[in-house]
């Protein structure tokens, strides 16, 4: 029973943290569009890979 406990905490603490982490990536996103950054730069680009990967290890995560 202490494993099966063990195991849902720990799952609930990896998707609280990457929610964070998603969350931060949403903001930098906004940020940039915000501040007018074109969608092509590579600053652009670079933040929404990240956002995406995230995303997916969410997805993924959730799933579980």
């Amino acid at each position: 029973m202490d494993t099966e406990n063990d195991l849902l905490l720990q799952s609930a603490a990896r998707l609280y943290s990457l929610g964070v982490e998603l969350d931060g990536a949403r903001e930098t996103l906004r940020q940039l569009v915000a501040a007018k950054a074109s969608y092509d730069s590579p600053e652009v680009w670079s933040a929404y890979c990240e956002y995406l990967h995230l995303k997916r290890l969410w997805d993924t995560l959730e799933s579980d």
